[in-house]
């Protein structure tokens, strides 16, 4: 999936013509880019890879074995962080064996899912058009996709290291700001769909209100940015100390679900 890049692709395209279906389109963003390869997969599974990460050779095999063993709707594995062009300087190994099995609304307050890691069942992502990337999201589009594949179906897990996420300097991931925005734009949906996402074993009232503090804080930060009062730095600042209160909640909360 080439989404708007202007590289010249020629020679891959020649010499990996038959091997891919090679799609260019506008530039969309990541959501865009996804779902649209969602819309034209042919195989029975689904996975995810960014120009950024890489699999292992076996990765997809694996995965694939336990899926069809499990018969599951979605799985995913461990995952290996390295930083920048180097693939081989590991620096950190997300461990994801514990979070498995019904893991909402666990997944709200962290969810240690690398997109590269999933892989998802074609026929159920076909018969289930709202289950798609977030477009308009330009952080966390694909926590959406996870939060509500997992109020439905249990998630699987992979046990191993079979693929390696690349962090480029101050990943966004690990920003207050980001942060803030992703958890506002999550509870401007959520809120759209209480039935579907509160009650008995789901969203409760502590989760709720840390989500309804993120979109408010969430507006204040936009409107200093809007008026320029003050300057990025100072912005990411003001997001830290916004944000910490309900990273707590998320954090101490976590170890109860």
């Amino acid at each position: 999936m080439n989404d708007g890049s202007k590289e010249n692709l020629s020679e891959f395209n020649k010499k990996y013509s038959d091997k891919i279906t090679y799609i260019s389109k506008e530039n969309g963003g990541p959501g865009s880019a996804r779902n649209v390869g969602i819309e034209e997969a042919k195989g029975e599974y689904i996975a995810f890879l960014d120009s950024d990460d890489l699999w292992r050779e076996d990765k997809l095999e694996k995965q694939v074995n336990v899926m069809n063993e499990t018969k599951a709707i979605w799985s995913h594995t461990n995952y290996l962080l390295f930083r920048d062009r180097d693939p081989h300087h590991v620096y950190k190994r997300i461990d994801v064996s514990d979070f498995q099995g019904m893991v909402f609304p666990k997944c709200l307050l962290s969810a240690p899912i690398a997109t590269p890691c999933v892989m998802i069942r074609s026929s159920y992502l076909k018969e289930n058009p709202m289950m798609r990337f977030l477009e308009k999201m330009r952080y966390g589009q694909d926590s959406f996709l996870w939060m509500n594949l997992a109020i439905d179906h249990s998630l699987i897990v992979v046990p191993e290291d079979l693929t390696k996420v690349r962090i480029r300097g101050i990943n966004a991931a690990f920003r207050a700001k980001v942060q803030l925005q992703v958890k506002a734009q999550l509870w401007e949906h959520i809120k759209k769909n209480p039935t579907r996402y509160y009650g008995k074993g789901k969203m409760d009232f502590v989760i709720r209100s840390a989500y309804q503090y993120c979109f408010a804080a969430n507006k204040i930060v936009e409107y200093l940015e809007k008026k320029n009062y003050v300057n990025k730095y100072i912005i990411e600042i003001i997001s830290k100390i916004l944000y910490l209160s309900p990273y707590l909640v998320f954090k101490i909360y976590y170890n109860f679900l």
